[in-house]
């Protein structure tokens, strides 16, 4: 048998860690990275160093809280929101590149995105709403923080929110409640790789369990050539050995 060492070896060798700042999707297209978060206070000094993309889910969420009490309103609002998401998964779906995303997002999202602007920044001008209210809350939220929530506009590869990065956070906080019941902080360790291992099996569609069996029958074979028994490409190498299929 193996001693734990290794094996914490083995695990540590598979552990993926999300990052919070994606990079730069092409050096031609974009030469900074891009950080898409919540619309909170920048400090100055490191805004020049970041593409700031803020979360339009956030914007939109503060419109659907409030639908009850001004749902004419809203529903204009959430409509366009719906209509930009929209297009964004038909790029999704087409597998456009960065630049034709942008592309298409600037055809189609662009307009409805400046008669967005337009109707918020009117519910101030012309008074329309009352500015300490709910509504009027929301829509300084957004005029606020406009260019940022439009980032997506502007840059390729930029996205509409960071939802994605909100869910892997999730993930970080249940393991941390649940750390707090490991006996040792070996153990607390161990929980942590195999957190990392877990969900990036959840990411790449991998059952984790199977994968997890399957790393340790082979543990040899995982400490001589881990980057070939990843989440996303152990099955071809159990495939390519007789007895590792028919041991699996």
């Amino acid at each position: 048998m193996r001693s734990s060492k290794t094996a914490m070896d083995n695990l540590k060798s598979m552990l993926v860690v999300p990052l919070s700042v994606t990079a730069a999707v092409t050096d031609d297209v974009i030469e900074l990275p891009k950080q898409s978060e919540d619309a909170v206070q920048i400090d100055e000094n490191l805004a020049p160093q970041f593409i700031l993309a803020f979360c339009l889910a956030h914007g939109r969420r503060k419109f659907f809280e409030i639908f009850k009490f001004f749902d004419k309103e809203c529903d204009f609002v959430l409509d366009i929101i719906g209509q930009v998401y929209m297009h964004d998964a038909h790029c999704k779906s087409k597998k456009y590149t960065p630049d034709q995303r942008l592309f298409y997002h600037q055809t189609h999202s662009a307009p409805l995105m400046q008669t967005l602007f337009l109707w918020l920044n009117n519910q101030l001008v012309y008074d329309l709403t009352e500015e300490n209210n709910g509504l009027g809350q929301s829509v300084k939220y957004m005029l606020r923080n406009w260019r940022m929530l439009t980032t997506f506009l502007r840059v390729a590869g930029a996205p509409l929110d960071n939802n994605w990065a909100e869910r892997a956070i999730k993930i970080v906080i249940r393991h941390r409640r649940n750390s707090l019941f490991y006996r040792t902080s070996h153990g607390a360790q161990v929980g942590d790789c195999l957190m990392g291992i877990i969900y990036t099996c959840q990411q790449n569609n991998v059952n984790a369990f199977d994968y997890l069996n399957t790393i340790q029958r082979h543990a040899i074979s995982v400490a001589a050539n881990p980057d070939l028994w990843l989440p996303w490409n152990y099955k071809q190498n159990v495939a390519e050995l007789p007895e590792l299929a028919q041991a699996a």
